[in-house]
Parts: structure tokens; sequence; C-alpha cells
């Protein structure tokens, strides 16, 4: 919900479509988070699996889907099942996927390494496909967790800029703070 929600914000953005494996019953996430984003005007399509990222020319022109009947097996164990008959497709300039703990990106068209995971631009979490970006768990990374964390808060801003201005462009560090040079002599000890 919440990259959803953010994408909406960005500028320029004229509609953004919420495409999810669960029913809206089972989708996870808080009830005042589905009303706020379909308040927001964030479109839902639930029990949609994704089955390939449409691309022309090097850039995403959408994401072809088949219905997603079962999410779960009779054991609560995650095991989607998918009705092929029933088959669509979204249009869409920009892709952004957000999967929990694991993927499987082989229709994905991107680069993968060990695990299955996205080759992404550490900094940028750009992929090889323009307009095409991973982040979490589903991107490979041999970093130390901690700086791992880390990737979580400054890529999605660079990313973010990346969908404002349609290219990359580098933003330039605030100047730093001048010392203030003190005045007068400086006086040490207990008395002082």
């Amino acid at each position: 919900m919440d990259a959803a929600r953010c994408a909406l914000r960005l500028p320029g953005v004229e509609s953004v479509q919420l495409a999810c494996l669960e029913s809206r019953a089972e989708m996870p996430a808080h009830a005042w988070e589905a009303a706020e984003a379909l308040e927001e005007g964030v479109v839902f399509h639930d029990s949609a699996g994704p089955t390939r990222i449409e691309t022309s020319d090097g850039k995403v022109e959408g994401v072809a889907f088949h219905a997603c009947i079962s999410v779960f097996d009779e054991n609560k164990r995650f095991n989607p099942k998918f009705d092929d008959s029933r088959a669509g497709r979204l249009a869409a300039d920009t892709v952004i996927v957000t999967i929990g703990q694991g993927i499987d990106a082989a229709g994905l068209g991107v680069e993968t390494g060990p695990g299955g995971r996205i080759v992404a631009d550490r900094d940028t979490l750009a992929t090889g496909i323009p307009g095409l970006f991973a982040g979490g768990d589903a991107v490979l990374d041999r970093r130390p967790w901690w700086m791992r964390w880390r990737r979580g808060t400054r890529p999605p801003r660079r990313s973010t800029r990346f969908c404002e201005a349609g290219r990359w462009r580098r933003r330039r560090p605030p100047p730093r703070p001048r010392r203030r040079a003190t005045r007068g002599p400086t006086l040490r000890g207990r008395n002082a």
C-alpha cells in the first residue's frame, strides 16, 4: 500500500494500479490502509498473478497477468494456484514490484544472481530495464546486514528522483557549515 500511495503522489503520475495475488479479504494490508489508498485514487486488481513484464525497445509497456484462484493450500502454506484461461494485461510505463520474502524473477526479464535474486544497482535500485527498480529481499546484495538495512532509505529517494525527472540526475550535497572561529583567548583550567 505504501508504495502505491507514494507513487500516486509523485509529480506527473496520472494513475496507479495495484495488483496482488490475494483477494481483497486476504490482502496483507490493514483495512484502513486499503480504504485510504482507494480514497486517494489507487485502482485495485486483486487475485491477479503476474506472468511477465512486457517491454519494447528497452522500455516497460505493461504487465501480463493470470487469475489467482487460491493463495494458500489446505495446510495454510503459501502455494498459489492460477487459472490461465482468465488472463489480462495492464498497460504501464513504470512497474514497482513489492514482494515479501522471496521472488521468482524468471519471468521478469531481469538479470538474476544466486538464489534467483535480482541484480540491481546498489545506489539506485535500477535493474537492466529502464524504469524498473527492485529492492528489499528480492535484490542480490552480499554486504553485511547492517549495510543492507541502510539500503531501505537512501536508494528509494534516488529512484524517486529518477521517476520525477525521467532521467538520472545527481543532487549536490548541501554545503557544509563553516566552523565559527573563537574570539579572544580560550581559558582553560578549573577556575575558567
